[in-house]
C-alpha cells in the first residue's frame, strides 16, 4: 500500500471516529437538554423540552425576517415608481387584487361605520354584521384611530408580523433542537427554502404540450404557499402561522401540555386562531389528528396521554368557538358566506417532488437521525406533516387553502441533516463544498424566481381601466348607500368608498356567477328586465347604479320616478336614486 492510499485509509478511520464522536456528543447534549433517558421511552411520556439557553433571537434571524419583508414588499413598491399601461391606473396592491380588495374593504369598515363587528360589504342583503375577523378588526382599529390609508396599512403590517413570526419560530425550535446552528438553519429554511419550480417550469413550457405546461403553471402557483417565502406575501397567513406555533408548542411537546399556562396558551390561542383564520383552525385539527394517528400506531400509551391532555386544553375553547359560530350562523348572510369552505379544489401530492423534493430528502434524513436518537419530537413532527399533507389533498374542504402549512414541519425535520452537511464541508473543506453549493442552488433559487414573477404579475394584474377613476371618485363623495355595478367595479367599490354592493367579490357575494350573468343581461336588454330591476332596487335599497353610458338612458327611463341625477364618466354612467334612508336601510339590522 502506497503512502497516498495509507493516508486515505487513515483519514477515513479518523473521519469515522470523528463522526461517531460527534454523534455521541449530539446524543449526550440532546439527552441533557431534552431530558431523554427513560422519560423518552414508550413506558412514560418524555419530560417537556427546555428551551435552549439562547432564548434571545440572534441578529441573523432578525436579518432573515427583514430580508423576507423587503423582497415581499417589492411588488407593491414598484407600482409607486413605474407608470401604468396607457389607459389604465395602478391599484396600490402587490398581490392578488381580488382578495386584497376584500381585505381592505373589511379594514376600512370600523372607521366608516363605527362598529367593530364586521358586515359583508359585497352584498346588500339585510344582515346583522356578525363577522369576527380579529386580524382585519385589529388593522381596522388602527385605521380608525390614526387614519392611515388601509392599503398602506395592510402592506406595512407584514413587517412587524414577520418579526414576531421569526421570534416565535426561534422559541419554538428551541424546544426541538439542542444546537443553535440547527435552530438557525430551521429558521433560514422556513424563510428562504423553496422547490424546483424555477428549473422545472421553464423546461415544461419549452418541452411539453401547452395544455400540460399551463396545468403545471396553475397547480404550482407560488401564492398557494408551496414555500414559506411564497406564503409570506399574505399578512393574514403570517398572523395565522404565529398563532399556530403558539398553540402547537404545548400541544406537541413530549407528553402534551403540562401546567395551567400550557393549557391556557393552547385554549386561548385556539379561540384567537379560529376567529382570525378559520382555515388555520381546521389545519390545527388535521395536525392533531395526524399526530394522534402516528403516536397511537407506534407508541399508544404516549398517544393516548397526549390526546387526553389536548382534549382538556381545547375542549373549553372549542365550546366558545362553537357558541360564537352558532350565533353567527343565525345570520343568513354569514351562513351563505361560510358555505364557501366546502369545495373540491385540492393540491395534488403528485407535485411534492417538485415543490418539496430537495427539502423532503433532507427531512427524511433528519427523521432517520431522530429515530436513531429516539428524539422526543420525532413522532409529533411526523404526524404534523402527515396531517397537513392529507388535508392539502382534500377534495372536500378545498385543500389548496392548506398548502402553506407544509413548509414549517418540513424545514424543522430537514434542519439537522442540512446543518450536518454544511458542518462536514466546513471541517473538511475542498470538494465537499460542491454538493453544498448544488443543494443551496436547488433550495434557495426559489425566492428570486418568486420575486421576479411577483413583480411581473403586479404590473399586469394590479391595474384598472382609467375610466373607473372618476366613477370611484364621484362615489367616494356620495353618502353611504347600496350600489349596483358591474362585478369588476363592484370588487373595488367597498375598498375605495363607504358603499356596499349587490355584486362584487367572487367569494363573498352570494350567487356571484348568477348575479354577474343577470347584470350583463340587464345592461344589454334593460326593457326585458324592468320588473326584476325595480324589485331589486326596492328590496335592496339601491341608491346608485353604475352602467355603460350606452345603456344609461334606457335604464334611467325604467326607474324615472326614483332618479335624482345621472353622472356620465366616459364609458360608464352613475344613476343616483332617491331612497327613504341614507345608508342602505335594512342592510344592517
Amino acid at each position: 500500500m502506497g503512502p497516498r492510499e495509507g493516508g486515505v485509509e487513515q483519514a477515513g478511520r479518523e473521519g469515522a471516529r470523528d463522526g461517531a464522536a460527534a454523534r455521541e456528543l449530539r446524543a449526550e447534549a440532546l439527552g441533557r437538554q431534552l431530558q431523554l433517558g427513560d422519560a423518552a421511552s414508550a413506558d412514560r411520556p418524555a419530560a417537556p423540552a427546555k428551551a435552549n439557553a439562547g432564548r434571545r433571537v440572534p441578529g441573523i434571524v432578525w436579518a432573515m425576517a427583514l430580508g423576507v419583508a423587503v423582497l415581499r414588499a417589492l411588488p407593491f413598491l414598484q407600482l409607486l415608481w413605474t407608470g401604468p399601461p396607457r389607459g389604465y391606473a395602478y391599484l396600490p396592491i402587490g398581490y392578488i387584487p381580488k382578495d386584497w380588495l376584500a381585505y381592505v374593504a373589511l379594514i376600512r369598515q370600523p372607521r366608516d361605520t363605527g362598529r367593530l363587528l364586521l358586515a359583508n360589504p359585497f352584498t346588500t342583503e339585510p344582515q346583522d354584521g356578525r363577522f369576527v375577523l380579529l386580524f382585519h378588526q385589529a388593522l381596522g382599529a388602527v385605521h380608525a384611530a390614526i387614519g392611515i390609508d388601509p392599503f398602506w396599512l395592510l402592506e406595512l403590517s407584514r413587517v412587524p408580523l414577520l418579526l414576531v413570526f421569526f421570534a416565535v419560530l426561534w422559541r419554538f425550535v428551541g424546544h426541538v433542537f439542542a444546537e443553535r446552528r440547527e435552530r438557525v438553519w430551521a429558521c433560514g429554511l422556513v424563510a428562504f427554502a423553496g422547490g424546483l419550480e424555477p428549473f422545472v417550469l421553464p423546461v415544461a413550457h419549452a418541452a411539453l404540450p401547452g395544455a400540460i405546461a399551463e396545468h403545471m403553471e396553475r397547480d404550482l402557483w407560488p401564492l398557494y404557499g408551496w414555500s414559506g417565502f411564497g406564503s409570506f406575501y399574505n399578512p393574514l397567513w403570517i398572523a395565522a402561522l404565529i398563532l399556530l406555533l403558539v398553540i402547537l408548542r404545548p400541544l406537541l411537546q413530549p407528553g402534551g401540555p403540562r401546567g395551567w399556562r400550557d393549557y391556557m396558551q393552547a385554549g386561548v390561542g385556539f379561540v384567537a386562531l379560529a376567529l382570525t383564520h378559520s382555515y388555520s383552525a381546521i389545519l390545527l385539527a388535521a395536525i392533531l389528528g395526524g399526530v394522534a394517528a402516528v403516536e397511537l400506531a407506534i407508541e399508544p400509551r404516549a398517544g393516548w396521554g397526549r390526546l387526553r391532555r389536548a382534549a382538556i386544553a381545547l375542549a373549553p375553547a372549542a365550546v366558545v368557538v362553537g357558541a360564537i359560530t352558532a350565533w353567527q350562523l343565525r345570520d343568513p348572510v354569514f351562513r351563505a358566506s361560510a358555505g364557501g369552505v366546502v369545495g373540491a379544489q385540492a393540491a395534488s401530492l403528485f407535485w411534492l417532488p417538485i415543490t418539496h423534493g430537495v427539502l423532503a430528502f433532507f427531512a427524511l434524513r433528519g427523521f432517520q437521525r431522530w429515530a436513531s436518537e429516539r428524539h422526543p419530537w420525532r413522532l409529533a413532527i411526523g404526524g404534523w406533516l402527515l396531517g397537513v399533507a392529507l388535508l392539502a389533498s382534500s377534495t372536500v374542504l378545498n385543500g389548496y387553502h392548506f398548502i402553506f402549512g407544509l413548509q414549517v414541519p418540513l424545514c424543522i425535520a430537514a434542519a439537522p441533516a442540512i446543518a450536518e452537511l454544511v458542518e462536514q464541508a466546513r471541517v473538511r473543506a475542498g470538494w465537499r463544498w460542491v454538493p453544498v453549493g448544488a443543494v443551496a442552488l436547488l433550495l434557495f433559487a426559489s425566492p428570486i424566481w418568486i420575486t421576479a414573477r411577483a413583480l411581473r404579475d403586479a404590473r399586469e394584474q394590479s391595474v384598472v381601466p382609467r375610466s373607473y377613476v372618476p366613477v370611484l371618485a364621484d362615489l367616494r363623495s356620495a353618502s353611504p348607500t347600496n350600489v349596483l355595478a358591474p362585478p369588476e367595479l363592484g370588487n373595488l367599490i367597498p375598498a375605495l368608498t363607504p358603499h356596499r354592493v349587490w355584486l362584487g367579490q367572487w367569494f363573498m357575494t352570494p350567487d356571484y356567477a348568477t348575479r354577474s350573468r343577470w347584470y350583463a343581461l340587464m345592461v344589454e336588454q334593460p326593457e326585458s328586465q324592468v320588473p326584476i330591476l325595480r324589485a331589486l332596487v326596492d328590496q335592496h335599497r339601491i341608491g346608485a347604479l353604475v352602467v355603460p353610458t350606452t345603456s344609461a338612458g334606457r335604464i334611467a327611463a325604467t326607474l324615472a320616478p326614483r332618479v335624482e341625477r345621472v353622472v356620465g364618466e366616459g364609458d360608464l354612467a352613475t344613476i343616483y336614486l332617491s331612497t327613504n334612508s341614507g345608508r342602505a336601510a335594512g342592510t344592517v339590522r
